[in-house]
């Protein structure tokens, strides 16, 4: 049931395009999250697509005309990763200071194939 409230959700944010995109994002985040606790491993599924990734589209109506967009303390990738996914055409910039989280970081970007990324540790 969460799931056809999700797709509904995007479906009115003009993002359903991506909805594929983000089920590999969060395919990947759960199983890394079992290994490094990323986002609480009690959290099910439907709390880290609506508290966590619908949270964080919200936002990419808003974003459209940025040129360069920096997440600081980009954690589990929420918002950076979700708002790369959705905006394919704009240059990210992704700061996080914790290794743990930057190798989860670097594994997303190159398993889901967002090039424009760029990482610091």
């Amino acid at each position: 049931m969460f799931k056809e409230s999700f797709l509904e959700a995007i479906k009115g944010l003009d993002l359903i395009d991506y909805a594929n995109q983000y089920d590999l994002y969060i395919n990947l985040l759960m199983e890394w999250n079992q290994k490094l606790n990323l986002v609480g491993r009690q959290q099910s599924l439907e709390r880290v697509y609506h508290l966590h990734l619908l949270d964080s589209l919200l936002a990419v109506p808003y974003l459209k005309d940025a040129f360069v967009i920096c997440d600081v303390g980009s954690g589990a990738g929420f918002p950076a990763l979700c708002w790369t996914l959705s905006l394919p055409s704009k240059k990210f910039f992704l700061i996080e200071k914790s290794p743990k989280k930057c190798q989860f970081l670097t594994y997303a970007v190159k398993k889901l194939d967002l090039g424009i990324v760029t990482g610091k540790q």
